[in-house]
């Protein structure tokens, strides 16, 4: 290579070097312009795609807080109109899909995107960015966006192409200027290689140009010649600099120190005792790391080394003997290298310790306003939130309370679930509303009405268990479930699928010891019920449980009086029936003595008229009237047998007994007895056979029933 170099024209090296040039710019130009093109592009790209994906993320974190999925669409349909988004996804802090938009396939999953990082990620055909998306700094899930890089392709291949026309324009003027310099440059050189052999040293004197002419060749000694006087006059400077630099390290009001190349002290200013507290002699000789700390003058000596001679507004701190620490700023520059042969440095010291503390307490009252203008904003916004929560829940109160009056005027058990379910169910937002009652003989909580009506055909009894319901009921104690507290077996109760996002109040239907049953509110993928939820279908359903206790005890009561009414009757028929009893028993006992009394007569009256028939044999005439008195005196006999038996006197006698005659004998007697306004009539069968029985009490039955027949037809009627 160095042969080469020597054996070569300066115009042969031009030409090289254009070529070489030519080719490492063309080279370098497109490669790293291109480069920082597509870098500017996608940055572009990314700048849009992160004040998008921040705006979005911003507005969508109320959105996903209160699970609004309407809310969600409104805002991100928008979006679905740019041409450069291929696709969106918004993911809830579960990992649910909440909302997709896409326009072209991509090969990523789900599990894929959620595994992005928060840097924007550049693929071959696609730039997604992942955005955190928050809520008052609650976190709620992410928003994925993946924008098309072929904007980024159509600008670079139009930069490309003008790559290619610069790339050739700088060919062109590369080689117009390398014919110049050659022309203009090497001619003149090769001038002044012919006159500089024409001189030497003499006397170990400093040869000098000759100045005269005006070519390039002069100009070159003229300048040449200067560069000879400057050495001269630096030569003499350096003899010079030691009186100069311990001049201004005494006159210097700013401490200063002069050190080596290798961190030794050479000599320092009187005034750096106010600053460390250490006199300047002490210092010379001793190392760096006497006064400053070893890891900062390690680093001050690594950056003079690589980036330059001279360092600025270096802030470290120095230890004072006395224990105090203070904070310095160094300021360094390079006196070149001395005598010695190693470079020397001196070290501006400038004591900012109280410029420091000012400026900390500064920042800390920056940092605490700040801190309180955060603050400030959050109470704002909570209080906001706070005043729209009140409002909702003054409306919510004033539904309540018509919802309450409506219960209160409510005349039926049905009527109060009614209410209960329709408009418990718009008190608190509610998608569906259950109402389970307690079946005391089957022993389980059934479900008896609900929103949607056909939402109850799905539903089965209850049994006792473990679920939430059933706990409701049992231990008299509400329950506000979302997400997490719903179990498997739970959903399968509400025939509800496990998948769903499920929020759900129960509530006992209860007053003081008596349980009615539970009442259920389900929300189903539209938001979640708050504790204020809680508290004002609580209000209400406790007033339900009282108006249903007043509608149970009511009608108690309405069973009570229709009982003691009843039973005030019966007492009543009792007591007439006690009273008839009583009569009777008196006029039985009367019956009685006045049957033996005319028993008695009866007794003389029949065997007279035994005599007097014995006698009358021979006078048909009379023997007739003397049978009519003894039949009637036979029916009188009766007669008193009957008052007898009446009076419970007079005991069973069973005989063969003709129930015709008896029935046609019984017949003649009602009719004259029962009155001409009930007709009497007789079927009788002849082939009837005698019975055995007491005549007089069977009498005393037959008449019975006719009397009763008679007086339940008190218009008359028709006895058979």
């Amino acid at each position: 290579m160095k042969r080469w170099v020597y054996n070569t024209t300066i115009s042969q090296k031009l030409w090289f070097l254009s070529g070489m040039a030519l080719v490492l710019v063309v080279i370098l130009f497109y490669f790293i312009f291109m480069r920082t093109t597509r870098l500017q592009f996608v940055e572009a790209l990314e700048k849009k795609g992160e004040s998008v994906s921040q705006l979005l993320a911003t507005n969508l974190g109320a959105g996903l807080y209160l699970n609004d999925k309407s809310y969600i669409q409104k805002i991100l349909k928008g979006m679905e109109g740019d041409s450069d988004i291929a696709f969106l996804y918004v993911f809830d802090k579960n990992g649910n899909q909440r909302y997709a938009f896409q326009v072209v396939n991509h090969p990523l999953s789900r599990d894929s995107l959620l595994q992005i990082g928060p840097k924007p990620l550049l693929t071959s055909n696609f730039l997604i960015i992942k955005k955190p998306i928050y809520f008052y700094r609650e976190f709620q899930g992410y928003l994925i966006l993946g924008f098309h890089d072929q904007w980024v392709k159509n600008k670079i291949a139009s930069q490309e192409k003008q790559i290619l026309f610069g790339t050739t324009i700088f060919a062109v003027i590369i080689i117009l200027l390398t014919l110049g310099i050659s022309n203009f440059i090497v001619s003149p050189i090769r001038h002044a290689i012919h006159r500089l052999g024409q001189y030497s040293y003499e006397n170990n004197q400093l040869i000098r140009f000759p100045e005269s002419g005006k070519d390039e060749l002069s100009q070159l000694g003229i300048t040449f010649n200067k560069l000879i006087t400057q050495v001269e006059d630096t030569i003499q400077k350096l003899r010079d600099s030691e009186n100069y630099i311990a001049t201004i390290l005494d006159l210097s009001p700013i401490p200063l120190i002069v050190a080596d190349g290798e961190g030794i002290i050479l000599n320092a200013s009187s005034n750096i005792q106010l600053l460390a507290n250490i006199p300047g002699k002490e210092l010379k000789g001793k190392p760096l790391t006497t006064l400053l700390p070893e890891g900062d003058v390690e680093v001050i000596y690594s950056r003079i080394s690589s980036q330059g001679e001279s360092i600025d507004n270096y802030i470290t701190s120095i230890d004072v003997p006395t224990g105090q620490k203070k904070i310095v700023e160094l300021n360094i520059s390079s006196l070149g290298t001395r005598d010695s042969g190693k470079p020397e440095f001196i070290f501006a010291l400038i004591d900012i310790t109280e410029k420091i503390e000012t400026q900390r307490e500064i920042l800390e009252h920056q940092n605490r306003l700040q801190k309180y203008n955060r603050e400030l904003s959050q109470k704002t916004k909570e209080l906001g939130i706070a005043n729209e929560k009140i409002k909702s829940n003054a409306r919510k109160l004033d539904h309540l309370i018509q919802i309450s009056q409506e219960i209160i005027r409510a005349a039926s058990i049905a009527d109060v679930l009614k209410v209960l379910i329709h408009q418990g169910r718009t008190l608190i937002d509610a998608n569906k509303a259950i109402i389970f009652y307690w079946n005391p003989k089957q022993k389980k909580l059934v479900p008896s009405l609900s929103y949607p009506a056909d939402y109850l055909k799905k539903l089965k009894s209850i049994a006792p268990n473990q679920s939430f319901i059933y706990k409701s009921f049992e231990d008299n104690e509400s329950f506000l479930l979302n997400e997490d507290g719903i179990n498997a077996s739970d959903c399968a109760i509400l025939a509800l699928k496990d998948t769903q996002v499920i929020s759900t109040i129960a509530l006992p239907l209860s007053e003081k010891d008596y349980k009615f049953g539970v009442v259920v509110y389900i929300k189903e993928d539209s938001g979640v019920f708050y504790i204020e939820d809680l508290n004002f279908i609580t209000t209400l359903v406790h007033q339900a449980a009282i108006t249903l206790d007043k509608i149970y005890l009511l009608q108690a009561f309405r069973e009570k009086a229709r009982n003691l009414e009843k039973a005030y009757q019966e007492l009543k028929s009792t007591q007439q029936q006690i009273l008839q009893l009583q009569k009777m028993e008196s006029l039985g006992t009367l019956v009685g003595g006045i049957a033996h009394d005319f028993n008695n007569i009866l007794g003389i009256i029949i065997p007279n008229l035994d005599l007097m028939r014995m006698r009358g044999k021979n006078d048909p005439e009379l023997l007739k009237r003397i049978l009519i008195i003894q039949d009637t005196v036979e029916r009188a006999a009766d007669l008193t047998r009957q008052l007898l038996m009446f009076s419970r006197n007079q005991d069973v006698h069973l005989k063969p007994i003709q129930i015709n005659n008896l029935l046609s004998r019984i017949a003649r007697m009602l009719k004259r007895t029962l009155g001409k306004h009930i007709d009497i009539q007789t079927e009788l069968d002849e082939n009837l056979p005698l019975i055995q029985a007491d005549e007089t009490r069977l009498t005393q039955v037959i008449v019975n029933l006719a009397v009763n027949a008679r007086d339940a037809m008190p218009d008359g009627g028709v006895l058979k």
